[in-house]
């Protein structure tokens, strides 16, 4: 439906009415006078003139009046987007198969949520951790100042844990994002799940179920696997950290030995309505998220209603020009 900015301007077309059928009975009484002189019928010259200065007065007091029309555009507000972050602490996270400057792939995650954080615009956010069990360290919020003081003294040696069960950090963040949640709080949940993919959990499909039912809920999980994919050893460091002194044995005193397992993790991006990636140089949080956002606005989850208004009056103004202008034209011919 057209709306008009001032529709108290549209009063004007009754001026111009009025004028346009003065002029328009004057020119028909001239042309008859004419006739009847000359004998000759007129070519209606005149008629044609009066009739685009009407067309053109009126589409010009109609741009005056400023009409427009409403249209509705889905769009995804970032502001309703929650994030979970699940990072994996288990033992074999302490590998050291990632690029410098990180130590270690826990190090490599926690980098990562930093660099997350950087380019965070009004999405609230949410952290925890997780090995055989999982914890919560930094509940929903918007303090991103908060949550990178937390990362950023986040100590491997002291959180890795034995024991890994993806299923235990999918409940976490599951939690985090139905725990506390505001009044009217709708949008979009999403969880990134940063591990290796290494999962010990004694019942293996019990992930890829959380996974299905976070889907049914519209949060989407996004898998980030860390480390490569060839065997390498645990070490195990000074308290420091500087030094190597033995690394990680199993209970026959065979070296443990840790691979990036990208199964796994793929299997629960999919159940989870998610994309799986590898935390390598060529994927950055910026990139994450402006993936992330294009899913959820495909998906329409988290989509907003937003008007915008389409306004009619250059093109109005465009086409009583187009009137007018071979009026004066003429006019200058004649003088």
């Amino acid at each position: 439906m057209i709306e008009f900015l001032h529709p108290g301007r549209l009063l004007l077309a009754a001026a111009v009415l009025l004028y346009w059928g003065a002029a328009g009975w004057q020119a028909r009484r001239r042309a008859k006078e004419k006739e009847k002189i000359f004998r000759v019928a007129n070519a209606g010259t005149g008629t044609r003139r009066e009739l685009c200065f009407g067309l053109g007065g009126i589409l010009l007091v109609l741009a005056l009046a400023g009409p427009g029309y409403w249209r509705q555009l889905d769009q995804v507000e970032r502001r309703g987007i929650r994030i979970a972050v699940a990072i994996d602490v288990s033992k074999s996270m302490l590998a050291e198969d990632v690029a410098r400057p990180a130590r270690n792939r826990i190090d490599r995650a926690r980098r990562f949520v930093l660099q997350l954080l950087d380019h965070l615009s009004g999405e609230k956010i949410g952290i925890s951790v997780f090995a055989a069990e999982g914890f919560i360290l930094v509940p929903l919020t918007r303090d991103y100042g908060y949550c990178r003081y937390l990362v950023e003294n986040l100590d491997e040696m002291a959180v890795a844990a034995p024991g890994s069960s993806l299923a235990a950090g999918l409940e976490e963040a599951l939690a985090l994002l139905a725990a506390n949640p505001e009044k009217g709080e709708d949008g979009a949940g999403v969880i990134v799940l940063l591990s290796d993919g290494e999962d010990l959990e004694s019942d293996p499909g019990r992930a890829l179920k959380l996974a299905s039912r976070a889907r049914r809920h519209q949060i989407a999980i996004w898998t980030l696997g860390i480390g490569r994919r060839a065997d390498c050893l645990i070490p195990i460091r000074t308290p420091d950290g500087r030094q190597i002194i033995d690394y990680y044995r199993d209970h026959e005193n065979n070296f443990l030995t840790t691979a990036r397992t990208d199964a796994t993790l793929r299997r629960l991006a999919a159940a989870g309505g998610g994309e799986f990636g590898v935390l390598d140089r060529r994927l950055t949080a910026a990139g994450l998220l402006a993936r992330i956002n294009k899913k959820i606005h495909a998906s329409g989850n988290g989509a907003v209603r937003v008007k915008q208004r389409l306004d009619l009056s250059p093109w109005l103004l465009a086409a009583a020009f187009s009137c007018l202008v071979p009026i004066l034209a003429g006019r200058e011919n004649s003088a």
